[in-house]
């Protein structure tokens, strides 16, 4: 559990030396630069190569899934092609946390 007294503000001129390299992609701009790329692949029942963006592939690859009864690859369809279904949220909260005090801060700190 965090202890409010053990926490301390970084010192001047700290440098943090972990996180993803300046220049480097992050996670969505390589599978955007991926699934743009064009792939080429064997047609099984004709023997053809066929080309196709990769994200083509992508999509007939989860068709075929639902098709052969995945529910989960259905689940992804439909979120697709309809939205998500938004999760009902039941009650109300609001929480000033400039009101809340030193020790109710802490206690939601620890899980109190």
């Amino acid at each position: 559990m965090a202890n409010l007294q053990n926490l301390t503000p970084y010192k001047k001129g700290h440098k943090s030396t972990g996180g993803r390299p300046k220049g480097s992609l992050d996670m969505v701009a390589l599978l955007k630069k991926y699934l743009d790329t064009d792939y080429t692949n064997i047609n099984k029942k004709t023997g053809k190569k066929e080309t196709k963006k990769f994200s083509e592939w992508v999509v007939i690859a989860l068709i075929k899934q639902a098709a052969k009864g995945n529910v989960l690859a259905v689940d992804k369809i439909f979120d697709r092609i309809n939205g998500r279904v938004a999760t009902e949220l039941k009650g109300k909260l609001t929480l000033d946390v400039k009101k809340l005090s030193d020790e109710e801060l802490e206690d939601i700190v620890n899980g109190n």
